[in-house]
């Protein structure tokens, strides 16, 4: 995960450019707003890991909103006994929050069945 890639912008007054810094790879960011906009819901397995979508939400949201995201974003997580601690975020516009367990319950047991089919 590359930190501190810097962009820029003009600053809109004086047409000087103006450096902002985002927390996470660019690419990274920009093709899970793409598909947070698609179907309003992604999960750590699928983006950035359990540890940055569990303590790090503040700065993957700063991030999302530099690149132009703007849609409203809630986080949720839960134990799973077969994956242990899932975490995730859905836009309540698009999905509800049932929904959204019901994405992370079908990506937990897709990855155990998977796994059992040696």
């Amino acid at each position: 995960m590359a930190e501190g890639i810097r962009g820029h912008a003009s600053d809109g007054k004086t047409g000087c450019l103006r450096y902002r810094t985002v927390n996470f790879d660019r690419l990274t960011i920009k093709t899970l707003a793409g598909q947070l906009e698609e179907i309003g819901y992604a999960n750590d397995e699928q983006f950035l890991g359990a540890y940055t979508f569990e303590h790090r939400v503040d700065e993957v949201f700063q991030d999302l909103s530099e690149i132009g995201y703007t849609r409203r974003l809630l986080h949720e997580g839960k134990y799973c006994s077969e994956s242990g601690a899932l975490y995730w975020y859905y836009d309540p516009e698009m999905i509800s929050s049932d929904e959204a367990f019901t994405h992370t319950s079908r990506r937990v047991n897709d990855t155990s069945n998977r796994g059992n089919k040696r």
